[in-house]
């Protein structure tokens, strides 16, 4: 029997607003961002390609949104991060790709 492919590592936390602002700050200053993804509606896929970080952190903001992916390559490895925004934290979900 073969062996099943091992499911790569997850990181989770719970980012208040500054944090969350951080991140953003940092991912525009450090990171290449290869694609930005909002998910509108809790029943909808996220939308490819469309918007940009400052679009993605405005729409969690205010509530335009309830979640993003964010792909970006920093220290020549490929990550992605979800965002899904929370009453009052957003849950912030990375893997590497």
């Amino acid at each position: 029997m073969a062996e099943a492919p091992a499911l790569p590592t997850l990181h989770v936390a719970e980012l208040d607003d500054a944090t969350l602002d951080a991140l953003f700050t940092d991912l525009g200053a450090l990171a290449r961002v290869e694609s930005v993804r909002l998910k509108l509606t809790e029943d909808a896929y996220a939308e490819r390609g469309v918007s940009s970080l400052e679009q993605a952190r405005e729409a969690l903001r205010t509530g335009r949104c309830v979640g993003a992916q964010l792909c970006y390559t920093h220290g020549g490895q490929t990550w992605l991060d979800t965002l899904i925004r929370g009453p009052k934290t957003t849950r912030l979900t990375r893997r590497a790709v």
